[in-house]
């Protein structure tokens, strides 16, 4: 399985497609998931290290219109999203770097986001029942997904900033 996500990530790691994955990316962040968001509260894709009480709290200012369509998305934006924004991040990472150990650290963020989703979906279509032990371990996926997300970012936005040093450095 890592010789195929190395050769993936070595193979396709060009300018043009990391672009188009930035693009895809801003385009989920700004137009579907807007149109799939509900009004009646924050999603809890967007919280981090939040307890079974919270996850219930923040379930319940959803109406049943917005829980449905919010299970939607979990069920087909949530689901393409993370393998966009990891590709965007281990193609960038390594044509930044030039590293496959660094550009495979943005898989931990998918697998906590899919364990993350999975947890979501199970209180949303188990709701109102409560099932504090799956709704406090979402919590804690989630905080692990947000907390390897700032890591990458951090990672990728050290890169860039390298790389204008070296060519501000050069002329």
């Amino acid at each position: 399985m890592l010789k195929k996500i190395d050769y993936y990530i070595i193979n396709y790691s060009k300018p043009r497609i990391i672009w188009l994955l930035a693009g895809v990316s801003l385009l989920f962040n700004f137009i579907l998931f807007p149109l799939m968001a509900s009004h009646g509260g924050t999603p809890l894709d967007l919280n981090y290290f939040y307890s079974a009480d919270e996850a219930y709290l923040a379930l319940n200012q959803f109406t049943e219109l917005e829980q449905n369509r919010y299970f939607i998305n979990e069920c087909t934006n949530d689901v393409i999203y993370p393998l966009i924004y990891t590709s965007f991040l281990c193609l960038s990472i390594y044509r930044l770097f030039g590293k496959l150990s660094f550009a495979r650290l943005p898989i931990f963020i998918l697998i906590f986001d899919y364990m993350e989703n999975t947890g979501i979906l199970i209180l949303l279509y188990n709701f109102p029942e409560r099932l504090d032990t799956i709704a406090y371990m979402t919590g804690v996926f989630s905080g692990i997904k947000w907390l390897a997300a700032i890591f990458n970012i951090f990672m990728l936005l050290s890169g860039v900033f390298l790389l204008l040093f070296k060519k501000l450095k050069r002329a």
